[in-house]
């Protein structure tokens, strides 16, 4: 380590940066992995890996320990409190997976702020990989296979893609069965709330969904109670005013088309990327036809599992775009 360092650094106009595995603003995150496959010749798990990791890490900590120390001399602080500005290496992960998203990893955790753990943590960070909006059992499954895929590199055993492939499009193939069944787990949830406890009006307002569903819908399907109540997000393939007119044009009980057309004609609808309609209605009569037939299936589907398709790109497999035109379980 030079002991010159240069009082301008941050002025440095520009500066040669190596890629790293990933950053942080506020701590230094570095890997000894090169050196334990120097030392033992591979690069595996074992009880002389893990003491060559521990080696470096501790030189590396202890360098931070001497620039923090000449930091503090240099500051004037009297030699004997040089050492009271002191960091300390948070975190020890044995595998560590990044993914394309910023701040979403996953790891296995061995240790943290000193403490060593007999059996390892994960550590999962990242709203997507954890989010609360998806449901339960989504989660679980994603948590499974990243706990899977950590355990198989600690064990020096090949990673098989393949069967990965298979459980997200089995999960994909049972969202499409449940969507299409009316019933509530897949779908994101929501809020229908009284025309007053929105500051925009009730034809702008997520009350307009309320409107739609007793003028439109209700004749045939029942009427739901007065809001506030829970509702699903119900993703439509309805962004065009040509899209809507098919629609209409489409539905073959021609009361109900001529209710909807007046309604999109009331609102001035020139698109529609989503509905929000009743828990209690689908309870009740199940997924309309009328609604069913235009759902933008992919997109549900993959508001779903989009955490698996994360989890999957750590692992070099990427297939998603914009216009979501491949799916897993197209293939698998």
């Amino acid at each position: 380590v030079t002991v010159n360092v240069p009082a301008s650094l941050a002025y440095f106009p520009t500066s040669v940066r190596r890629a790293a595995l990933t950053s942080d603003t506020d701590s230094t995150i570095f890997t000894v992995q090169d050196w334990v496959t120097w030392y033992q010749g591979y690069q595996g798990f074992s009880k002389i890996s893990t003491a060559i990791s521990a080696t470096m890490i501790f030189l590396a900590a202890e360098t931070i320990t001497h620039i923090l120390a000449r930091m503090s001399a240099n500051f004037g602080i009297e030699t004997k409190r040089i050492h009271q500005v002191a960091m300390k290496n948070e975190y020890y992960f044995p595998v560590f997976a990044p993914t394309p998203v910023g701040k979403h990893y996953f790891a296995a955790m061995a240790a943290q702020e000193g403490n060593v753990y007999e059996k390892l943590k994960m550590e999962i960070k990242g709203v997507h990989l954890k989010s609360s909006n998806v449901p339960k059992e989504v989660m679980n499954k994603a948590e499974q296979m990243m706990t899977d895929i950590v355990k198989d590199i600690m064990a020096n055993k090949k990673i098989s893609l393949r069967h990965y492939l298979g459980q997200v499009a089995d999960v994909e193939r049972e969202v499409k069965r449940s969507v299409l069944a009316g019933e509530p787990t897949y779908f994101r949830k929501g809020q229908i709330k009284i025309p007053q406890a929105y500051t925009k009006s009730a034809e702008e307002s997520p009350y307009q969904y309320h409107m739609f569903w007793h003028e439109v819908f209700a004749p045939k399907y029942g009427y739901t109670s007065e809001p506030p109540y829970g509702c699903l997000k119900v993703s439509v393939d309805l962004g065009s005013r040509s899209s809507l007119r098919k629609w209409v044009a489409s539905i073959k009980d021609k009361a109900l088309a001529l209710r909807l057309e007046n309604w999109l004609n009331k609102m001035e609808k020139n698109g529609i990327q989503s509905l929000l309609i009743s828990e209690e209605a689908l309870r009740v009569s199940g997924m309309p036809e009328e609604i069913a037939s235009v759902m933008d299936m992919r997109k549900i589907i993959f508001d779903v599992t989009s955490v698996f398709y994360i989890i999957l790109e750590t692992m070099g497999f990427y297939c998603v775009n914009k216009n979501l035109t491949r799916l897993i379980s197209d293939e698998y």
